[in-house]
């Protein structure tokens, strides 16, 4: 669930600094990134960023996952700005479906779903 990856990001001592959150069909990830002020670490200002993706099983049955929005400060980033990535399957359009890594790591994926804070994942042997 949600809520024992944030337990698992506190643990590692991210928990003040990364936030998941899911949703039917995907998910968001909210990071909290203070910035130095004079090369100072922690003393200026934090700046929030999330990024939303949405994660299913395709019509062929393969692992799909794309961008759905990124966001810093509160303000969504134009899909331009971000490579016109929004909406594309990443391990199935190129250039990041080329990637051998990504290709693996789909292919070891069975079955998939988020729903109401819940991750479902079953793996291939």
């Amino acid at each position: 669930t949600d809520r024992e990856i944030n337990a698992f990001l506190e643990q590692q001592g991210l928990g003040e600094q990364v936030k998941v959150s899911l949703h039917n069909g995907g998910g968001t990830a909210t990071f909290l990134l203070p910035m130095s002020s004079d090369g100072v670490p922690n003393s200026g200002p934090t700046l929030r960023i999330s990024v939303s993706l949405g994660a299913k099983m395709d019509e062929n049955k393969k692992f799909a996952l794309s961008i759905s929005d990124v966001s810093v400060g509160g303000v969504p980033l134009p899909n331009a700005w971000l490579g016109n990535m929004k909406g594309l399957n990443m391990l199935a359009d190129a250039p990041i479906s080329d990637d051998p890594a990504l290709k693996a790591f789909a292919a070891g994926i069975r079955d998939f779903s988020i729903r109401s804070g819940q991750l479902s994942v079953v793996l291939n042997e």
